[in-house]
């Protein structure tokens, strides 16, 4: 007798409702993704004790003739491909055909629709699989009703996972599954700006988009701190990739639950490595366990991206990879280079949740010991700012500043009130000036000759990848000679990498090659030992200063790039404006 047995329809069809509807987040996305594949310029979105009673997605789109509505909710039915070759080309958001049907087998299933050509529209209900007949219904259509509607269509779900208990009891709470939902509502709206979109939960409008926006303003009406973003365009040298970008200042990073979203061709989708890679564009204006605010809009021909790698289309990955690691690289530094303001204003952002603990603070209270540090800390500041004063005007800045706890300096502006983290401060400045001494070096090809010449093997992996890239390495200034099998001599070193590790300094190169890193980004270990220079030669917490120390160190940082944060990621500035004092002393 055989063991194994074909699964009768139903079970088939429960094991595929479960694969595809697994909470009521994914019925929203599905539901409004038709919507919009229908033309809809609006829809409507009611919720009932977070999508476990009741789901009703209503939009404004063509809607579906009685023929079209009973096939509908069967399986793999759709009207968005014909053949293989559409997969390769996709212009639309659902094309399985699987959503609906997964609905109808998991739920109570109502469908009304209705087109321009109907004077009526049409209802269906199929009940966790069963399709509902009026009495003595001789065929599928007849078990249609007539039903009074505007255009469009609207699908009402309700009895989730009934009859599926199973599933139904690793729901979580209704505000839980309502958060899922309101992220779909969210991601589908920025999206399609054109659309407007109306949200309730319980009766009750969570959100409203009124149609016909543009991307910037519904960005705007959605993102909180929006201000805190800033837009950048950009595209390749053929501009077949176009890309829209809102880049979050060093301010608004965060350690957990980052903002961080990705859309192509209007679609939302995860690219695995583009968080990585964005977050090494930021360099040191991020903390280490930082995480960038960005939202990502990309534009690109169809058979350019694979968004078929997931069952749920949630996953996307790029034919030409290199070329948009090169874009959004392009775009981050655009973003950096052009809104240096936005590294100056962080009055609006609460350092308590964003930023890492403080470095260990430690103070003098001796006064002798005191004096004799003043000498020293105004040796160090001399040497680092010049003796004379910038000729930059302070005109929005009191002219004497305060030390606080011989760590933090204060002053009055227009505004409010300027802090200053004296130690970060000067960190930065030291670290920029460090930087730009390195860069100006290894720019310069200067090479130091290495006597006697390194001879060092590699494994096959690595000893292939070098040979294809000696190139890349004599271009960086080294001197590398290939002596077969896996053998490869080493006889010159960019002079500014000199007192690196040159073998290990190779293999790191190498590694980024293979994994497409940026090469500009090699060094990293520059970087932090430039950064670690930077952090030992700056003033220090419990040094103090003289006011005229203070302001040069206030002056120097805002002549200085990247000044909002220390190379560490920690703010240099904090500003409380007179809004937020009015606020602490409840005069607002």
């Amino acid at each position: 007798m055989p063991h194994i047995s074909p699964l009768h329809h139903s079970v088939i069809s429960a094991i595929a409702a479960g694969e595809v509807v697994e909470r009521p987040a994914i019925i929203v996305k599905e539901l409004i993704e038709n919507s919009v594949d229908a033309g809809a310029t609006s829809i409507v979105v009611n919720i009932e004790d977070g999508g476990k009673k009741t789901i009703e997605v209503s939009d404004n789109g063509t809607g579906m003739d009685p023929e079209d509505l009973i096939l509908a909710w069967q399986r793999h039915t759709t009207s968005k491909i014909v053949a293989v070759e559409d997969l390769q080309s996709l212009h639309t958001y659902g094309f399985r055909g699987e959503a609906l049907a997964s609905m109808a087998n998991a739920a109570k299933l109502t469908i009304r629709s209705r087109t321009s050509t109907q004077p009526h529209g049409w209802q269906l209900t199929i009940s966790h699989g069963d399709q509902q007949k009026k009495n003595n219904a001789a065929s599928a259509t007849d078990s249609l009703e007539p039903i009074g509607m505007p255009l469009g269509t609207t699908v009402i779900v309700e009895e989730l996972f009934a009859r599926l208990p199973a599933r139904r009891k690793f729901l979580k709470s209704a505000a839980s599954e309502f958060t899922q939902i309101l992220e779909i509502v969210t991601a589908a709206a920025l999206s399609q700006p054109a659309i407007g979109f109306l949200l309730t939960h319980n009766q009750k409008t969570v959100l409203f988009l009124q149609p016909g926006q543009n991307q910037e303003d519904r960005f705007a009406g959605i993102v909180s701190q929006a201000d805190q973003y800033h837009p950048v365009h950009a595209q390749n040298e053929t501009s077949t990739v176009q890309l829209v970008a809102f880049f979050g200042t060093p301010q608004i990073a965060r350690r957990t639950s980052p903002s961080q979203h990705v859309f192509i061709n209007q679609r939302s989708v995860k690219v695995q490595w583009l968080p990585a890679w964005i977050k090494t564009q930021y360099g040191s204006l991020l903390e280490a366990k930082g995480h960038p605010a960005f939202t990502l809009f990309f534009t690109l021909p169809a058979d350019q991206v694979d968004i078929n790698i997931h069952p749920r289309k949630e996953l996307a990955q790029f034919l030409e990879e290199d070329a948009i690691r090169e874009l959004v690289h392009t775009a981050v530094q655009e973003f950096i280079r052009d809104n240096e303001t936005a590294f100056q204003d962080p009055s609006s952002v609460d350092y308590a949740q964003n930023s890492s603990a403080t470095s260990q603070v430690w103070r003098v209270r001796d006064s002798a010991a005191n004096s004799g540090k003043e000498s020293r800390v105004a040796s160090e500041l001399t040497h680092t700012l010049g003796k004379e004063t910038s000729p930059w005007k302070m005109d929005d800045v009191a002219a004497q500043f305060q030390q606080l706890d011989h760590t933090y300096l204060v002053c009055t502006t227009p505004e409010g009130v300027l802090l200053i983290d004296q130690h970060a401060a000067h960190e930065r400045i030291l670290f920029e000036q460090f930087r730009q001494e390195y860069q100006t070096k290894i720019s310069s090809l200067e090479q130091t000759v290495l006597k006697p010449l390194i001879t060092f093997e590699l494994g096959a992996l690595e000893a292939s990848q070098l040979r294809e890239n000696l190139e890349t390495f004599q271009r960086m200034g080294f001197e590398l000679h290939d002596f077969g099998e896996r053998q490869f001599h080493l006889t010159a070193v960019p002079a500014a990498l000199e007192d690196r590790n040159p073998q290990k300094l190779i293999l790191e190169v190498l590694d980024d090659i293979i994994m497409k890193r940026q090469l500009t980004k090699i060094d990293s270990l520059a970087d932090r030992t430039l950064a670690y220079l930077a952090c030992r030669s700056a003033v220090q917490a419990g040094d103090p200063l003289t006011p005229d120390q203070a302001k040069r160190l206030y002056e120097k940082l805002i002549q200085t790039s990247n000044n909002a944060t220390c190379p560490h990621g920690r703010p240099t500035r904090i500003t409380l404006t007179i809004q937020q004092l009015e606020k602490m002393f409840h005069r607002r």
